[in-house]
């Protein structure tokens, strides 16, 4: 296409496209001819992307080059932030003190059954898939099986009809929120920074955030309850 066609495409006049080019915002139109140039449906893509990028997210113009860059490598092979799976979950392993542990340890100390192991597996509460005794869980696995020994010591007990299948919700939510989060990480920070500030940044916010979601449940529980004991909840100030 033609620049008169780019400009009434994008609604971008043309000395602005002719910036983006200089700046390497746009790449260069293709020139069958001297003096003659065509653009490209690339062309209108990116420039609507730029002008996206300033609207929404209110992003400079080197921070939007730094996100067209990363987006024109991203390969199948190379996703933005490769390995940060790993790298968060040795940062989030340093508060899991319990460490790697067999399940017959597990299941002594809180006086658990295989049976209930194999339902927060069924439910996917744990990841572990292998039930015999010498069977190693992980620290996440094994903080798990812990506190659902520990709500069973607290009063949620089978003789009250709680079992470890009234966990699912819990899964359910936090793969709802999770998925939710890394969407929005991803958007706001893919080409932005690397993978070791990203594991950084991303640490420190669910770390936070965890904060976050225990203060406002709390909060809930206490007005729900102040609901059905026809009470009125009001947080107490010193």
């Amino acid at each position: 296409m033609k620049m008169n066609e780019l400009e009434q495409a994008t609604g971008v006049g043309r000395e602005t496209i002719r910036f983006y080019i200089r700046a390497g915002l746009l790449p260069e139109p293709e020139r069958p001819k001297r003096n003659v140039a065509s653009y490209s449906r690339e062309h209108v893509r990116r420039i609507k992307t730029i002008k996206s990028l300033q609207k929404d997210r209110r992003l400079p113009l080197d921070r939007i080059k730094t996100v067209l860059d990363a987006e024109q490598n991203l390969t199948e092979e190379d996703p933005p932030f490769a390995g940060l799976a790993n790298m968060l979950a040795s940062n989030l392993s340093l508060d899991l003190p319990l460490g790697h542990q067999k399940i017959s340890a597990v299941t002594e100390k809180y006086d658990l059954t295989f049976d209930e192991i194999k339902t927060l597996s069924e439910i996917e509460l744990i990841a572990t898939h292998e039930f015999d005794k010498d069977t190693i869980l992980d620290v996440r696995d094994v903080a798990i099986v812990a506190i659902w020994g520990q709500l069973k010591k607290a009063g949620f007990s089978p003789d009250k009809g709680y079992g470890p299948v009234d966990l699912k919700r819990y899964a359910e939510h936090a793969d709802a929120i999770a998925k939710k989060d890394v969407d929005f990480f991803f958007d706001r920070f893919s080409g932005l920074i690397d993978t070791e500030t990203a594991a950084q940044v991303s640490t420190q916010g669910i770390e936070l955030t965890h904060q976050l979601f225990g203060i406002l449940r709390s909060r809930a529980v206490l007005r729900e309850i102040a609901e059905r004991t026809s009470g009125l909840f009001t947080e107490e100030i010193e």
